[in-house]
């Protein structure tokens, strides 16, 4: 079996209708790396003992993205079949800069 796992960080809806897709939805709109989060830094991992929880906390907030944009990277992906580049991964995603 194929398989991929989407790892949003906290989504929010384009409108209030969500089917059909809102006409602004697009994978297009977020970017997606697999095994860690796209554009993830290191930048407070020197400071000893709580450096992985401010990293973390330092970033979480700039990985939102909207439900609509992930639905549509998933149909794509699902089209893709055994030719997707995203099979057997860990597929994390972030709202592409506009």
């Amino acid at each position: 079996m194929e398989w991929s796992i989407l790892c949003p960080g906290f989504m929010h809806p384009l409108s209030q209708t969500t089917y059909p897709l809102a006409s602004n939805a697009t994978a297009d709109n977020i970017v997606a790396t697999a095994g860690t989060p796209p554009g993830w830094s290191l930048k407070l991992m020197c400071v000893p003992s709580v450096d992985g929880y401010l990293n973390i906390m330092s970033q979480a907030s700039a990985y939102g993205t909207a439900l609509e944009d992930n639905a549509d990277f998933i149909a794509r992906d699902l089209l893709d079949g055994r030719k997707s580049a995203w099979i057997f991964q860990k597929v994390g995603v972030k709202e592409r800069r506009r």
